[in-house]
């Protein structure tokens, strides 16, 4: 009889289309669009934004889980998110915008 064990070790192991890994990658990237919402006019209510935002920019334990379970780098994935809700926070604030000609990302001084 096969251990359980070794079992889930198969199965874990079944690669990109891994129910598990789909779900939990479906779950950073619904927290991502509520951290980042404004989309369409569907504005996410500030309690939910704030709440994913935190799950971002606190890099718990759960949100590094949920990213092993994905099957990406917490570390760099919390770089980059933290990085994007603050130019977000900017962009709000009028302080960055986007220059339309050279693509590229213009600081008021």
């Amino acid at each position: 009889m096969e251990s359980l064990a070794s079992k889930y070790a198969s199965y874990r192991d079944a690669g990109e289309y891994a129910p598990e890994k789909k779900l939990w990658r479906a779950v950073i990237c619904q927290a991502l669009y509520d951290a980042l919402s404004d989309v369409e006019g569907r504005m996410t209510p500030e309690r939910v934004k704030e709440r994913a935002q935190n799950w971002f920019l606190y890099n718990s334990g759960n949100f590094k889980r949920a990213c092993e379970f994905a099957g990406f780098d917490s570390d760099y994935l919390n770089k980059k998110v933290c990085e994007l809700i603050e130019l977000k926070k900017l962009k709000k604030l009028g302080i960055v915008w986007n220059a339309k000609n050279d693509k590229v990302i213009i600081y008021a001084r």
